[in-house]
């Protein structure tokens, strides 16, 4: 009916608003799309997924057409997975040779809605990961890599509210002689991180504890 309207002089502007709201109609919000790709349910190999482009597309279109709605991948996936599981699918992801562009675009959207949400390397230390209940095994937890590029990032755009990992520990009461002493005793290997799906390797212990010392002050 609305192919042939479209014949009638003056109607063709009319016609095309009215399939742009019947296609909103039958996909919905991009959430709604999400779901019915059924994207929603968490999956290791999501970013590998045609349907994910697929959402992506109709996305765009939809953000075009609701400029005052947007939504946004990194959203999307947080709303449906979790922060926590998104950050182990994206950790897993970077190390993966057809998925570590994508993940790395995704992880820095990621840091920047964690500051646009207020928090602090603090927060997330110790209420989002849950890492100052780590002690002994600090630094044998993977989540201490995304801490610490968190971290570098936070730095980079909070001038005069830097902080590091050594005065995130004080704070949260370890003790650095302790700390020091753990870390001149990790395996090398200590955050290797490698097989047949994971292509990269993952930063070692003792150079990570370097890389996270390394923020400005």
């Amino acid at each position: 009916m609305l192919g042939s309207a479209k014949n009638v002089p003056g109607s063709a502007k009319l016609i095309r608003q009215l399939e742009t709201e019947q296609k909103w109609l039958v996909k919905g919000t991009p959430d709604a799309f999400f779901k019915q790709l059924k994207l929603d349910k968490f999956d290791d190999d999501v970013l590998s997924n045609p349907q994910l482009k697929t959402w992506i597309n109709y996305m765009k279109e939809y953000n075009a057409a609701n400029p005052k709605s947007k939504a946004t991948l990194i959203g999307t996936m947080a709303a449906n997975y979790g922060e926590r599981n998104l950050v182990d699918l994206l950790n897993d992801a970077i190390y993966v040779k057809d998925t570590a562009g994508a993940a790395k675009k995704l992880q820095s959207e990621l840091f920047q809605r964690w500051m646009q949400k207020g928090w602090t390397p603090e927060y997330l230390f110790n209420t989002e990961f849950h890492l100052a209940q780590q002690k002994d095994w600090l630094f044998t937890n993977p989540l201490v890599i995304t801490w610490g590029k968190y971290l570098s990032v936070y730095n980079r755009e909070n001038h005069g509210k830097e902080t590091t990992i050594w005065m995130m520990l004080a704070d949260t009461g370890f003790n650095l002689k302790d700390v020091a002493r753990m870390v001149e005793h990790l395996p090398s290997d200590t955050f290797f991180y490698a097989s047949t799906r994971h292509e990269g390797r993952r930063p070692t212990g003792k150079s990570s504890i370097r890389h996270l010392d390394s923020v400005p002050r």
